[in-house]
């Protein structure tokens, strides 16, 4: 595949006319589908195999939270390693161990039994690993696509992963119901490997050159340089700061939902995999409608009014004893995170420059999880002390008074 290089980073006028004639974001675009397929497993599959195991939600949290831990300390240094690094050969690396780690879980269990200890151990690698990254892929796309198509490049790959999210939790739920959750990892772990194999036949555009007074001494001075850049920006401050109180409060939704469908309502491992695939059609219609809704209505009303939306689903979404009810509800909560998400995003990478993105980029997950891992926590030991139900509430009610804060933003001019 021939090297399509600007030194600026933009498509050439004659490569403008359309996505689907990018090669290279093509090819990105199908290994990233295939990760998400397996992505959808390992997300019914790890909170069962813990809820199988101890039969405890708190325990489910302990799980999120060190994974959370892991994306925080990783994010001090991971911007920097982006944005010294051949971003693509990073994320086969990445994809490549993924698959390594994940094959320990299935291998352990089947040759010694159920082991928390394997599983807190291959969580930390894998978060870790998650974090390069994520990090890597957001300052990778603009190189992909150029900052025209951004918003267009967000919606297309938030569509197709919620479509094969609905794929994926569907089967996750019948694979984990016949062959075990073990099962349902191992498929996880290949999935990594086609994209690692996509991403070797991936050729990049030059990166625009790093200019020599952004060569800071230390590998602290590089990470604020991400800092200072979100705090110094009005949108990407707000944006931040409000983020991780929201991120604090949900960063265990996953894991308190498998136990209310599981637990509180009784159902089989199944139908955990048919209501988050139902309910993830709302992020593909997210996903498909994101630019048309963004260029239409502007930033603050699909970013504001998405987590506000989104923090009356889930005060519903803990209320809700019938599954009809559940799933509809499902569906209102991943559009609206859907729909916030690729905002934000997609903010983000047109206001940031090209070789700070991967700093800016780990910066804000940094601290947009720093509390993540004592929000999992006591949600969850919140959740199995008074029950979800009540939990759901609280969680939904807290949720809203931030979203409406933003109202009080700069955010509102956006």
């Amino acid at each position: 595949m021939a090297e399509d290089s600007t030194q600026s980073g933009e498509l050439s006028p004659e490569k403008r006319e359309s996505l689907w004639r990018n090669s290279a974001f093509n090819l990105f675009w199908f290994g990233q589908i295939c990760s998400t397929f397996g992505d959808a497993f390992s997300s019914i599959a790890l909170p069962l195999l813990v809820l199988e195991a101890t039969g405890s939600v708190a325990q489910m949290g302990l799980v999120t939270a060190i994974f959370s831990a892991g994306f925080v300390l990783t994010g001090i240094f991971a911007g920097v390693i982006v944005d010294r690094s051949e971003q693509r050969r990073l994320l086969l690396a990445c994809d490549i161990l993924r698959m390594l780690c994940y094959l320990l879980i299935p291998f352990s269990w089947w040759l010694i039994g159920p082991s928390l200890v394997v599983l807190y151990f291959v969580t930390a690698l894998v978060s870790c690993l998650g974090m390069l990254f994520r990090v890597g892929y957001m300052a990778l796309v603009p190189r992909l696509v150029g900052s025209t198509y951004i918003a267009e490049a967000n919606g297309r790959l938030e569509a197709s992963y919620a479509f094969m999210s609905i794929v994926g939790t569907f089967l996750a739920g019948l694979v984990v119901s016949k062959f075990g959750a073990p099962g349902a990892i191992t498929i996880d772990a290949l999935t990594f490997g086609l994209s690692a194999l996509s991403l070797f036949f991936v050729r990049l555009r030059t990166a625009e050159p790093i200019q020599q007074e952004e060569l800071e001494p230390s590998l602290w001075l590089r990470f604020l340089a991400g800092w200072r850049f979100l705090w110094q920006q009005p949108a990407l401050r707000s944006i931040t700061i409000l983020l991780t109180l929201l991120s604090t409060l949900t960063a265990a939704i996953t894991d308190i939902f498998i136990f209310h469908i599981k637990h509180d309502l009784g159902q089989s491992y199944t139908t955990v995999g048919l209501v988050f695939a139902l309910a993830t059609i709302g992020a593909i219609l997210a996903g498909l409608i994101m630019p048309f809704l963004r260029k239409r209505l502007g930033f603050a009303i699909c970013w504001i009014g998405g987590n506000i939306l989104n923090s009356l689903s889930l005060l519903l979404m803990g209320l809700a004893i019938n599954l009809s009810w559940l799933v509809l509800i499902g569906v209102c909560f991943m559009f609206t995170s859907t729909l916030a998400s690729i905002c934000s995003v997609s903010l983000r990478q047109e206001i940031t420059p090209g070789p700070l993105l991967g700093r800016v980029t780990s910066a804000f997950w940094t601290i947009h999880y720093a509390l993540a891992p004592l929000g999992a926590i006591s949600t969850t030991w919140i959740s199995e002390r008074i029950g979800v139900p009540l939990a759901g509430v609280i969680l939904g009610s807290l949720c809203l008074l931030i979203s409406l804060s933003a109202l009080l933003t700069p955010l509102r001019r956006y």
